[in-house]
């Protein structure tokens, strides 16, 4: 899924509303390297904190990790599923994290909770146009998954999955700079329902960015050297964490060159390999769950009113109504 003339046609449009939020998604997606850098240097001055450090994040060293390796006998099959371990872990790490926040910070907490079921009810609220039979077999998650790792370099596709834990755990870990981010981050896919004018305007500033000197083969090289040092200075676990994922993409990538031209076998080992990657991505599923359970507790007897009389689940523009209404009440709690 690429950023094509496509979606530069019928990104304003009303009636292809989707396609819209997947042209900004993607153009963000594009300038990963950036953007990650601003974060660490934002968390250097002290304007947010990018040093992600979950509760109950599993300790990890590099000797550690090669202690272990070596009492595998260095088998490639109990290898791979270390890797997987250490994945599940720190998936299940952030999201406990998140829930220890729900019981000691409810209103911070509350706030991340009621934005992120908003924007999920909002997004499928969106539009996909009068060809939504097509539109409908596409997957932004799919093109993540795929074309991103598929189209970077190894430690780019590194320092993207790296991104992917890192925004996750900056969300779950509720403080007042976090909470701006992620207000604005909500207005502007409010804005796409309105207009698509501030999406828009952000998507060509990225664009522009892409096409400009930064996006010099050499400047981004030493982009990528600098988020990896930022990486190390984030703390021992996750620097480990990261090398990890080197390691684990760089066996992956490995063997699909090796096997590229087996057709069927490629592609079933292309998710075979990665599955320990695409187990990042439950820590976003996982969240938002948390998230869409916390609210349907406090909308329970808007649900229940509507199960038992009108046998559905309440129109997604009611739930929303009432989550801004929440939202409210604890912006003002928290502000």
């Amino acid at each position: 899924m690429k950023i094509d003339h496509r979606h530069i046609l019928l990104r304003g449009s009303s009636n292809f509303q989707k396609l819209t939020f997947e042209f900004l998604f993607m153009s963000l997606a594009n300038n990963i390297d950036y953007i990650f850098m601003a974060l660490q240097v934002l968390s250097i001055f002290g304007i947010v904190n990018f040093n992600p450090n979950p509760d109950h994040f599993p300790p990890l060293t590099m000797l550690g990790e090669l202690a272990k390796f070596q009492s595998f006998g260095f088998n490639p099959l109990l290898i791979y599923w270390h890797f997987i371990t250490v994945f599940f872990l720190v998936v299940k790490s952030v999201t406990l994290t998140f829930i220890d926040h729900i019981r000691t910070s409810p209103f911070t907490a509350g706030i991340v909770a009621v934005l992120l079921s908003n924007m999920y009810l909002l997004y499928r609220s969106f539009s996909y146009g009068a060809a939504r039979e097509h539109w409908g077999r596409r997957s932004i998650f799919k093109w993540m998954f795929r074309d991103i790792l598929k189209g970077g370099n190894l430690f780019e596709d590194a320092l993207f999955m790296m991104f992917v834990i890192d925004i996750i755990v900056f969300v779950t870990t509720p403080k007042i700079t976090h909470l701006y981010f992620l207000i604005a981050f909500y207005l502007v896919m409010l804005s796409i329902k309105v207009t698509p004018l501030i999406s828009n305007f952000a998507s060509d500033f990225l664009n522009l960015f892409e096409k400009s000197f930064f996006r010099n083969a050499k400047v981004v090289f030493i982009v990528l050297i600098l988020d990896i040092v930022a990486v190390y200075f984030n703390g021992q676990s996750m620097f480990t964490l990261f090398l990890l994922i080197i390691a684990y993409t760089a066996i992956a990538t490995l063997i699909l060159k090796l096997t590229e031209k087996t057709g069927k076998l490629n592609e079933v080992l292309y998710y075979v390999l990665y599955v320990g990657l695409l187990i990042f991505y439950l820590s976003i599923a996982a969240i938002l769950a948390v998230s869409l359970i916390v609210v349907a507790i406090a909308q329970l007897p808007l649900i229940l009113y509507y199960a038992i009389k009108k046998r559905s689940l309440p129109p997604i523009w009611l739930m929303q109504a009432i989550n801004a209404v929440f939202l409210v009440i604890l912006l003002i709690k928290v502000f």
